[in-house]
């Protein structure tokens, strides 16, 4: 909790952080709907030759 608190306070009275706090984990997804992976392959598929997340 006193990490939160501290994150907080400095980026209210520094700004944005210069670099990420080490004490946390980014973790994200990536969610690509049906339509749109069709929609995508259908048009030849993703031009720099990615494959469409499923």
């Amino acid at each position: 909790m006193a990490d939160e608190a501290a994150d907080w306070l400095q980026d209210k009275f520094l700004g944005w952080m210069s670099a990420p706090p080490t004490n946390k984990i980014d973790l994200h997804y990536h969610y690509v709907p049906s339509f749109y992976s069709e929609a995508v392959e259908d048009a030849g598929g993703d031009p720099s030759g990615w494959p469409t997340p499923s």
